[in-house]
This record gives structure tokens, C-alpha cells and sequence, in this order.
């Protein structure tokens, strides 16, 4: 029987991701119990892909996947890796690697778009995760969420501040 999720496990962490979607269902610090994220299957892309088209001008942003396939294999240093592959449509394919080494409290993500369409690539996120969890309950000023993009944003008490916006 094939489970609706991959595990990739290490002594520090558990991240389980959708067979469905690819998305980034759960994300455990395996020695403190704390869920990092956790969330519901939504059948959302966990990722955002912002295309630009020349020939208008318009920005629009990518929806969703023709095809969708993810592949487990161990790392030759140990540890494990997820292979994920969405076939976009129009010439668009996102390719995703999340990498869990066998002694690190850290998992390595990569992400490529493959480009045969007309329209250029303005934006890529990756991943988008949903479900962020609150890593203390007071002072509510000490649960910190660092955002890398356009050079780094760090909010303050996430869980409340993006309580108030749809997800």
C-alpha cells in the first residue's frame, strides 16, 4: 500500500510531504516535539511562479500542474532526498529538491523552472509553506519567522500577525 505522504526522518527532524501536491504537510523537530508545520492537504501548489508576458505586459500568476510525480532515494552521505517534478503545461515544468543529510538539523531545498514558453519567468517561491506553528507560547515577541525573499523580511509572532490574512 502506497501512503498519501513521504517521510524523510533524521534524528533532528521529520518532514512529510504530499504525494498529491508536493506540498510541505509537516515539519517536526524530532527532539523537542515541536511541529514547525503543520498542515491539511488543499490540493494548492506549494509554490508560487509569477510569469511575465512581453507581447501585453500583463504579470499573471500560475495556478496549478498538468502532472505531478515525486521520487524518494537515500543520499550518498547519508540521509534522504525527495525528487519533485510538476509538469506545468505551455512549455512550464518546476523541478524541486528537498534534502534531509543524516546528521543535519537542516533540510536543503532547490528549485528549478524550466522555461519553453513564450512568457518570461518573473517570480518563483518555493516553498510555500502553510500551517506555520507557534514555537513558544509567551512572550508571544520570541516566536521569530525569517523570510528570505527580497533580501530578507523577519516577522514578529507570525501565527497572529498572518492569522488576519486568508490562506
Amino acid at each position: 500500500m502506497v501512503l498519501p505522504v513521504v517521510h524523510l526522518q533524521n534524528a533532528h527532524l521529520c518532514i512529510t510531504i504530499s504525494r498529491a501536491s508536493g506540498a510541505i504537510l509537516q515539519v517536526e523537530n524530532r527532539k523537542s516535539e515541536v511541529k514547525l508545520v503543520q498542515a491539511e492537504e488543499h490540493g494548492l501548489p506549494p509554490w508560487r511562479l509569477f510569469l511575465f508576458d512581453l507581447s501585453t505586459g500583463a504579470v499573471q500568476e500560475w495556478q496549478g500542474w498538468e502532472e505531478f510525480t515525486i521520487m524518494t532515494s537515500p543520499l550518498i552521505s547519508g540521509g534522504e532526498q525527495a525528487n519533485l517534478l510538476w509538469q506545468l503545461g505551455q512549455g512550464l515544468e518546476m523541478e524541486a529538491t528537498v534534502k534531509l543529510p543524516a546528521t543535519s538539523p537542516n533540510a536543503l531545498l532547490r528549485v528549478e523552472v524550466r522555461n519553453d514558453s513564450p512568457m518570461t519567468i518573473q517570480q518563483v517561491e518555493f516553498p510555500v509553506l502553510r500551517g506555520i506553528g507557534r514555537l513558544v507560547e509567551s512572550p508571544a515577541e520570541n516566536n521569530l519567522l525569517l523570510h528570505p525573499v527580497a533580501g530578507g523580511l523577519l516577522f514578529v509572532d507570525p501565527v497572529d500577525t498572518f492569522a488576519r490574512w486568508p490562506v
